[in-house]
């Protein structure tokens, strides 16, 4: 049997990636972050800034002013085997100043890591 034309769409299940940020910790002091999927990160979107105020700091107070709901609005924190450890330090001091509760400490995709090392020239 057909499915019929007026049958009710599935629920929208879809992750609002607005709801979330990923800051991916590099090499080098190097701080990147995106509110992608697999299909939208690219080098060119892939995004770099810095660790202080007018870099991280604007970067998540803003993401999470856009967010759909900001009380989800959660920071995915990845750090790559490159990582200082000081730098992480200072991203969980961040959550601290931006008031994030909601923050998670995940390894980074592969296809994160892959974009990653194109733009560091890896």
């Amino acid at each position: 049997a057909k499915p019929k034309k007026d049958a009710p769409k599935p629920v929208q299940t879809e992750i609002d990636l607005s709801n979330s940020i990923s800051i991916i910790i590099g090499k080098d002091n190097k701080i990147f972050y995106h509110q992608l999927d697999q299909a939208g990160l690219t080098e060119e979107t892939l995004k770099e800034t810095t660790f202080d105020r007018e870099g991280i700091t604007k970067v998540i107070e803003q993401a999470k002013a856009r967010a759909a709901d900001q009380n989800l609005f959660t920071v995915i924190i990845k750090p790559t085997d490159d990582a200082v450890y000081k730098n992480f330090v200072d991203i969980l001091d961040e959550m601290a100043i931006t008031k994030n509760e909601r923050y998670g400490v995940t390894d980074i995709k592969p296809w994160e890591l892959a974009v990653y090392k194109k733009k560091v020239g890896e």
